[in-house]
């Protein structure tokens, strides 16, 4: 009996260690999103770059961060070190799920199909993310300073702050 604990234990760490290996193994960003209450949020997520744009997938309409997408497009992404404010575009499906799917199973290969089976990708949402300019100029009417507003992004992301994007 404690032989047969001892490997359903070794089995389950294996699968947890598999686990954050396939989801954490290769390019992960983190989308920063407030909800309607204006609670901030990161949620880290898997990215593809393709057409000069970021895509990402919210494996269910309900994922916190797709629905702060829905009342507010604007977000900041960290990615590789950097940070960098987007607009996020909701793409329709199919069209947008097939795309989705087709360049995650591309870019993660086996980590895409193992977590296919953790969770149902079969009626996923794509975003799109198209980078945006981080600070207006003050002939744009912004007031504070880039270094101001890097320390805060999402403070200076509102015309009412003086810089940032709307």
């Amino acid at each position: 009996m404690k032989r047969l604990l001892v490997a359903a234990a070794a089995l389950v760490a294996a699968l947890a260690a598999l686990t954050v290996v396939a989801l954490e193994g290769k390019d992960v960003a983190v989308l920063h999103t407030r909800d309607s209450d204006g609670i901030a949020r990161a949620t880290r997520v898997w990215i593809v770059e393709e057409d000069g744009a970021w895509w990402v997938e919210a494996a269910i309409a309900d994922r916190p961060f797709y629905v702060a997408l829905q009342q507010d497009a604007r977000l900041e992404v960290e990615h590789r070190g950097e940070k960098f404010l987007a607009r996020a575009t909701l793409m329709p499906n199919p069209e947008g799920h097939e795309r989705i799917r087709r360049m995650l199973r591309s870019k993660y290969g086996w980590a895409d199909d193992y977590i296919g089976l953790l969770q149902d990708t079969s009626n996923s949402l794509a975003v799109r993310l198209d980078r945006e300019a981080m600070y207006a100029t003050e002939s744009d009417g912004c007031h504070a300073t880039a270094e101001a507003c890097a320390d805060d992004v999402n403070a200076c992301r509102t015309s009412d702050a003086g810089c940032g994007v709307d």
